[in-house]
């Protein structure tokens, strides 16, 4: 498995992007920069052993597969400069949609938003330099006397010390079979509203009612996106381009104990997933792709995915 070492942009401004992708959402973070034609240089270590430099002049084939994303056979990626942009001047929240309509009461009790930010070789201090005026700048955007703003920094001494203060550290593991499509405009814009809302009440369904669960969306498409040249995509699938929003669901949930072996408890959460989340995509999205790694774990029909 390949892993991004350093990911920095570094074109038009100062740094703006600087992540230790060591861990697999991390590397699928740096590949999707990659794979979205903002990546304008790799640093890859070869199997060979050899240091590259990799562009749209040099190494063009190396350069085009590691834009693809996919299991990291080609080496290690050490650094990605990557192309990116101004800051927007105005950002709206969805909630702003309902002030529109005023039979829409009571439809956000709250909203949290967690971020974890680590940098490499960095003091305490010198993150708290980094972050402090934002969060100040947080807070003065607002009136609301409900609104908090909570920021905590330290330095951990070696990667399973960080990985434990990102991840927590009293777990040592656990269930989370999921599956995953990818929606385009046909499978959200153009549904009837009430058959969209259905799909997705069906998708945020937990076996376990009172334990809840999640759904994951990861926005793919827009004009930037939909409208750029063949060339530019290197080994991405092509599924990508059309693809509005990247939708992943969970809900299983199954107790091991004496009775219960690991085998069991997840050939439990599978039938579960099969009979509740895999049935909404087929009714939903039967022709969209998916990760190979979010397929339904019973694979009845994995040969019609394929």
């Amino acid at each position: 498995m390949a892993t991004s070492h350093l990911l920095v942009a570094n074109l038009g401004g100062l740094p703006s992007y600087i992540l230790n992708a060591t861990m697999e959402s991390q590397v699928a973070i740096a590949t999707k920069w990659a794979a979205e034609r903002n990546i304008r240089i790799a640093t890859v270590v070869a199997t060979t052993g050899e240091v590259l430099i990799t562009n749209l002049v040099q190494n063009q084939d190396l350069f085009w597969a590691i834009r693809g994303g996919g299991g990291g056979q080609y080496g290690i990626v050490m650094e990605f400069v990557i192309k990116h942009y101004p800051q927007p001047a105005h950002v709206a929240f969805g909630e702003t949609a309902t002030k529109f309509n005023p039979a829409a009461t009571n439809v956000l009790s709250g909203v949290v938003v967690t971020q974890a930010l680590w940098a490499i070789d960095m003091k305490a201090s010198q993150m708290d330099d980094l972050i402090a005026p934002l969060v100040e700048q947080l807070k003065s955007q607002s009136n609301n006397s409900d609104l908090t703003v909570q920021y905590r920094s330290s330095t951990v001494a070696n990667y399973s010390s960080f990985y434990g203060s990102i991840f927590g550290s009293n777990v040592a593991g656990g269930d989370g079979v999921m599956t995953s499509r990818l929606l385009g405009r046909k499978k959200l814009v153009d549904l009837p509203r009430h058959q969209l809302r259905e799909f997705v009440k069906r998708g945020v369904v937990a076996r376990n009612s009172t334990s809840g669960t999640f759904a994951t969306v990861g926005l793919s498409g827009g004009p930037g996106v939909i409208n750029a040249p063949p060339g530019s995509w290197g080994a991405l699938h092509s599924a990508w381009q059309s693809a509005y929003l990247h939708l992943y669901v969970g809900g299983a949930s199954a107790s091991m104990n004496d009775q219960t072996s690991p085998r069991d408890a997840l050939e439990q959460s599978a039938t579960w997933i099969a009979d509740n989340k895999e049935d909404l995509w087929r009714e939903w999205a039967p022709t969209s792709g998916f990760y190979m790694n979010e397929e339904e774990l019973q694979a009845r029909l994995l040969w019609e995915s394929l």
